[in-house]
């Protein structure tokens, strides 16, 4: 799908006045353009979104259309690392060359916030964004999938009880996922 087409999607349910840059790995062998609005949906704090995940195969059919995706992250606006965080997370998926619901990528936030208790992130749907829906074409959808930083416990949580159990107990302990600073609930 059409990079610019992401863009243009994204501003209609982020909003705000976003800008987008490109990111690079540390030794500038990888990319990712990373969408930020400091004004938008998360008007406390700033929402980041990826532009071109879309470029994975997953595998995955709705319909009989391919499954894309791409990554979106909201922060405090004192969490000067999202960018990064989201943009390591990005490297990180393509490395492993899948990305779905419910995945775990170790290690990433300790890489840019070293004083959390908050070490990994997981992928989770951002079904409570109002304006939020999937994009849809001819042959294919691209859903957006949430980055929500998670603690060693919490991990360990999720494999041992599933990621729907945990994702109940955040909504049930009314947990902040734009805080990569909270305490563990586990």
């Amino acid at each position: 799908m059409d990079n610019k087409k992401i863009a243009k999607f994204e501003v209609s349910f982020i909003g705000g006045n976003p800008k987008v840059f490109r990111y690079l790995n540390q030794n500038n062998s990888k990319s990712i353009d990373i969408f930020i609005s400091k004004d938008g949906y998360c008007n406390k704090g700033k929402t980041c979104a990826t532009i071109g995940m879309n470029e994975i195969e997953t595998g995955l059919k709705q319909s009989k259309k391919k499954v894309r995706f791409e990554l979106i992250a909201l922060g405090k606006s004192n969490l000067f690392k999202l960018e990064n965080i989201l943009a390591t997370t990005a490297f990180e998926i393509r490395d492993k060359k899948i990305c779905q619901y419910g995945m775990v990528i170790p290690d990433v936030v300790r890489k840019y916030i070293k004083s959390t208790n908050m070490e990994h992130i997981l992928l989770l749907s951002p079904t409570f964004w109002e304006k939020y829906a999937p994009l849809e074409e001819e042959e294919e959808v691209v859903s957006w999938l949430l980055l929500v930083p998670i603690s060693n416990d919490e991990a360990v949580y999720i494999q041992k009880h599933g990621v729907e159990q945990f994702k109940s107990l955040l909504e049930e302990k009314n947990v902040d996922i734009s805080d990569y600073n909270r305490e563990s609930i586990v």
